[in-house]
C-alpha cells in the first residue's frame, strides 16, 4: 500500500460484500448517515460487490446489449445461480431473480415482472418519471409492495450509485387503493481524486390496476 493516497484503503474497505434486505434485516448506517435522512423506516447499504449485473455487464455479450431491458425467464431447474444475498427474495417458492450459468446475464422471473429496464436514480431530475416495466403477480401474505421494491433496489435494476456504494432508507409509504408509493432519501459514494457524497431523493410507485412500476425523482 506504499506511495498509494489513503482513499485507495478507503475504497478497498467500502466495496466488502454486506447483507441484502430480502433477509428482512436491515443494514444500519451510521449515525451521522441517520440523522442526515430523518425518519428512516428501513435502512440498506447497496454496493458494487452486491450488483448481479457486474459479470454480464463487462462481458461481450453484455455490452453489445447495453441499455436493453433485463429479459423475464422461466428461472426452474439447474440452469441459473440465485444472485448472492437475494435467495430469500421469493414468490410463491419462485426466486425473483437468477444468473445463466452459462452467460451470466440476470433474469428476472415471469411471474412476477414483464421485462424490467435498468433506470439510474442518481441522476433523475425532481418530479421526472422513468418507466421501469410492470409487476405480474399480486403481493399478498407471501410478498408485500414494500418486499417487491426493496428488491428491485436489491437487485440493482434501479441504480443507486455510481461507483462504489448507496446507503439509503425507506422514509415514507403510502400504500393507498390504487397505488404503492414508497419514497427513499440518502447518498451515493464515488471517488475522483478524493471521496465525494451525492443525495439521493426518489420515490417508487407501484400502479395496482395495471402493475406499472415508476421511479419518480424527489419525493
Amino acid at each position: 500500500m506504499r506511495g498509494r493516497p489513503c482513499w485507495f484503503a478507503l475504497f478497498l474497505a467500502v466495496i466488502v460484500p454486506v447483507s441484502l434486505l430480502c433477509t428482512g434485516n436491515a443494514v444500519s448506517a451510521t449515525g451521522k448517515e441517520k440523522d442526515s435522512m430523518g425518519t428512516c423506516i428501513k435502512e440498506v447499504r447497496i454496493t458494487r460487490g452486491r450488483n448481479p449485473f457486474r459479470e454480464w455487464d463487462a462481458s461481450p455479450a453484455g455490452s453489445k446489449q447495453a441499455g436493453a431491458p433485463v429479459r423475464a425467464a422461466a428461472l426452474a431447474g439447474d440452469d441459473f445461480d440465485t444472485p448472492p444475498g437475494l435467495s430469500r427474495c421469493t414468490f410463491e417458492g419462485g426466486r425473483l431473480m437468477g444468473i445463466e450459468k452459462k452467460t451470466r446475464e440476470p433474469v428476472v422471473s415471469p411471474r412476477c415482472f414483464s421485462p424490467l429496464t435498468r433506470v439510474d436514480a442518481t441522476r433523475i431530475e425532481t418530479g421526472q418519471r422513468k418507466e421501469i416495466g410492470k409487476l405480474r403477480c399480486v403481493p399478498g401474505n407471501d410478498i408485500s409492495y414494500r418486499d417487491i421494491v426493496l428488491f428491485l433496489l436489491e437487485s440493482q435494476v434501479i441504480t443507486t450509485y455510481w461507483h462504489i456504494e448507496s446507503v439509503i432508507c425507506l422514509v415514507s409509504e403510502d400504500d393507498s387503493q390504487d397505488t404503492y408509493r414508497a419514497s427513499f432519501r440518502g447518498t451515493h459514494m464515488y471517488f475522483t481524486n478524493a471521496r465525494n457524497e451525492d443525495k439521493l431523493d426518489f420515490s417508487i410507485i407501484i400502479e395496482k390496476e395495471t402493475g406499472a412500476i415508476s421511479l419518480v425523482g424527489g419525493f
